[in-house]
């Protein structure tokens, strides 16, 4: 019976530095993406009124 719940137990999914680094990955792409969208944002509203 406890080969049972010891093969049962290493099927479920394990918490891990995997997942958590693809969400901080993903966040820090889309923080960059957002800054160069504010650079250039700000760069052509200037060219607009000189």
């Amino acid at each position: 019976m406890s080969t049972v719940n010891n093969k049962f137990q290493n099927k479920l999914p394990q918490t891990g530095e995997k997942d958590e680094s693809i969400v901080t990955v993903w966040g820090l792409l889309l923080t960059l993406l957002g800054s160069i969208g504010v650079i250039i944002g700000t760069k052509k509203s200037r060219k607009k009124d000189n």
